[in-house]
């Protein structure tokens, strides 16, 4: 029998694309290095704790700190709690491994939250543009991270968070922001 193969592909002759659907995981300092010293008391967070999730495996999951589960980066807000999870930095993870489960920063390709990680892999997989949306804490003022106190000054996008310094004016507007 033979075994079939896929003609050779020249990668230069394939066109490059924008993409119109790309999420970002904001880098773990986003809020500590762009917050004021005050803010920083009640802004949002980063910390590293054990922690049981999801629960249950279904698209409406909750996770819950401590416990038995892994060791894993969170995001906190006042009351609210909620890791990275995999399917968001899915990015060189193979499909069957993809999940609810949360991942640590250190378990992610950096692509998914350096700008210049990104603007590499973009690169290799012949990406002109993307559109990026947030994907943690303060990513929408209509999803769950809304403060208990009503305090709404920092429910700006996490993206815009991330050009908080002109991080997508420097890398040539290959970053789109979606607020």
């Amino acid at each position: 029998m033979a075994e079939d193969t896929a003609p050779a592909v020249d990668i230069d002759a394939l066109p490059w694309v924008i993409s119109v659907d790309d999420h970002v995981v904001e880098p773990p300092t986003v809020w500590t290095d762009r917050l004021s010293a005050a803010d920083r008391q009640v802004g949002p967070g980063g910390t590293r704790h054990l922690g049981d999730g999801p629960r249950p495996k279904t698209m409406a999951v909750t996770y819950k700190k401590g416990g038995d589960g892994p060791l894993t980066d969170w995001w906190l807000y006042e009351n609210l709690a909620k890791p990275v999870p995999v399917v968001v930095a899915c990015a060189g993870i193979p499909v069957e491994e993809h999940s609810s489960d949360p991942i640590a920063y250190e378990a992610m390709r950096p692509g998914c939250y350096d700008p210049v990680a990104r603007l590499a892999d973009m690169d290799i997989n012949r990406v002109e543009r993307s559109l990026c949306f947030p994907s943690s804490p303060g990513s929408a003022a209509r999803c769950s991270w809304r403060p208990r106190t009503g305090n709404s000054r920092f429910a700006a996008c996490g993206v815009q968070r991330l050009d908080g310094r002109g991080v997508v004016r420097r890398l040539g507007g290959r970053l789109i922001r979606c607020a």
